[in-house]
């Protein structure tokens, strides 16, 4: 079956077209090229490396928070993060990324355990209107002194570009789809798939598309959206607490904020009490809310959440 995508890698002065090539394009000129030969396109046919990347398969993309635009600076489709005066749309091909006032207008991802891919090779590939841009770089070996980018613009004019970032101090790894900051409003970025992976070679083009399920399972660690009337009683009770027990589908990763607006009720009446602090810890799939108050004075309660809520702990 012919292939209907076109593979392109940044020599440093421009793109490199790596599929399809002609016979005579097939040598090596400089280290910035990627994997250009027939031998080597043989060599990776078929092989498809894992994607350190979650929610990558735009096309079918997790959106727990079920926007199809999103407008204001934060998480849009899941994991998936926005910067301000950018507008995200999700598109019969994907996503497209656009800017609202001129300026560098992200899509970004953070990357969980970065140290474990300090001092490796990796690549990041953006497939945009049926073209497969790259952009490898070896990461620093440790948490760098000043910020450590690479960055590979996909057009002479500097308007659109992919970026791989690994931050000082915090050493935070992110993957950035962006509009660069001379783009005029309104310039868009249209994104199918993303992929980061180990290697100097792009493995994109062999991915299936996604497997929904896995990737709700996992970006559900990150983050769970409720979107109906919960409503808890008390499993436990003293003079200055009650506790509260939510199962869920998946195990959070750490313990997580309530982006909603949590109250408690005196049991079999309903009336709000005031003046409870919540914290919130997650074991083994199970969520327990802490209502804190000393002396509260009631018997029994129940913990409710109203209309949409965020249960949070990304990155």
């Amino acid at each position: 079956m012919a292939k209907n995508f076109t593979m392109m890698a940044n020599n440093g002065a421009g793109w490199d077209t790596l599929y399809p090539r002609t016979t005579a394009a097939q040598v090596v000129t400089n280290t910035d090229r990627q994997f250009v030969s027939e031998a080597e396109k043989a060599r990776v046919a078929g092989i498809s490396n894992p994607n350190i990347l979650h929610n990558w398969d735009f096309c079918n993309p997790v959106n727990q928070r079920e926007l199809m635009e999103y407008a204001i600076s934060g998480y849009t489709i899941d994991r998936w993060f926005m910067n301000q005066d950018s507008k995200l749309n999700i598109i019969s091909s994907g996503i497209s990324l656009s800017n609202l006032a001129m300026g560098y207008r992200t899509l970004t991802q953070l990357i969980d355990f970065p140290a474990q891919y300090f001092g490796k090779t990796i690549t990041l590939s953006i497939e945009s209107d049926g073209i497969i841009y790259t952009n490898t770089t070896t990461l620093p070996s440790s948490t760098p002194a000043s910020v450590f980018r690479s960055t590979k613009w996909l057009d002479a004019e500097r308007i659109r570009y992919s970026q791989i970032e690994l931050s000082a101090t915090s050493g935070e790894l992110k993957v950035h789809a962006a509009i660069g900051n001379t783009a005029p409003i309104g310039t868009t970025f249209n994104i199918s798939r993303a992929k980061l992976e180990l290697g100097s070679i792009s493995t994109l083009v062999n991915d299936p598309p996604v497997d929904y399920g896995k990737e709700l399972a996992v970006c559900r660690r990150y983050q769970i959206v409720l979107n109906n009337h919960v409503r808890l009683r008390a499993s436990f009770r003293n003079s200055s607490s009650f506790q509260f027990a939510l199962p869920l589908e998946t195990s959070l990763r750490i313990n997580p904020i309530i982006i909603g607006n949590p109250d408690l009720r005196v049991f079999g009446v309903g009336t709000i009490q005031d003046g409870f602090n919540f914290t919130y810890v997650v074991s083994n799939g199970l969520l327990t809310i802490i209502a804190n108050k000393a002396s509260h004075g009631l018997t029994d309660a129940t913990f409710t959440l109203y209309e949409r809520t965020i249960i949070d702990t990304n990155l």
